[in-house]
């Protein structure tokens, strides 16, 4: 049954319970309808895209527009004070590979945005996000892309739909997440200098930034996330 059957059938009881004609049970028929149109619209909302989300009624919607990619990724005024870019700032292009990894029934991304910083002369931060078509595409890329396999798990609070957090080597620690339609990569490297149990607290806040971000624009808002402190 759709929504507009749900609705013509709420309508057709109250209008005989108007009428007098069995008036308790079209009564109780249309407060019943009611209750399950309220419920399926619900679904719908929260299931958005074709995920059960962590938060409930988010808005999934597909960013394809380089500008709206573009202000997804973070920059200075959404890191901690004394960051600086590594190269030229956020950058934006068509992902233009058949597919990752290329394999039969994989998902090509619409667009790919990184942006890289200094966090201090001697750690760099990345930032990485993969938009698709929808959110089942996303899902079936987040644990399909290529990824350490030997990398030791990080204990990280849950963000976004889906997330994951793994320290790649002694010098670089990586959490993949999505919201929606889109997959995000955050990764602290202290090359060569070994990577510190600060280091590896401070990768939570920083995805749940980018993760923000993501649901921002993909409600239709400016993304204005920022950086919160670990703990």
């Amino acid at each position: 049954m759709t929504i507009e059957d749900l609705a013509r059938a709420v309508t057709g009881a109250v209008n005989r319970f108007r009428r007098g004609g069995s008036g308790t049970v079209a009564l109780l028929v249309a407060a019943a309808l009611v209750l399950a149109l309220a419920v399926y619209g619900g679904t719908r909302l929260v299931e958005g895209g074709g995920g059960t989300p962590r938060n409930a009624g988010h808005r999934v919607a597909v960013l394809e527009d380089p500008q709206t990619v573009r202000a997804v990724l973070p920059d200075l005024r959404s890191v901690p004070s004394g960051w600086s870019y590594s190269d030229s700032g956020p950058q934006v292009s068509p992902f233009t590979d058949s597919c990752i990894p290329p394999h039969e029934g994989c998902v090509a991304p619409l667009a790919d945005g990184q942006v890289r910083f200094w966090s201090n002369p001697q750690q760099k931060v990345s930032f990485e996000v993969l938009t698709f078509s929808s959110a089942a595409d996303a899902r079936q890329m987040f644990g399909a892309l290529p990824g350490p396999s030997d990398g030791t798990p990080l204990t990280m609070p849950a963000i976004g739909d889906q997330s994951t957090a793994v320290l790649v080597s002694d010098s670089v620690a990586t959490a993949r997440v999505r919201v929606g339609t889109t997959l995000m990569t955050t990764t602290i490297d202290n090359t060569p200098f070994i990577i510190r149990t600060a280091d590896t607290d401070a990768l939570a806040p920083l995805a749940r930034m980018f993760a923000d971000r993501s649901q921002e624009a993909q409600s239709g808002r400016p993304p204005t996330a920022r950086a919160q402190p670990a703990g």
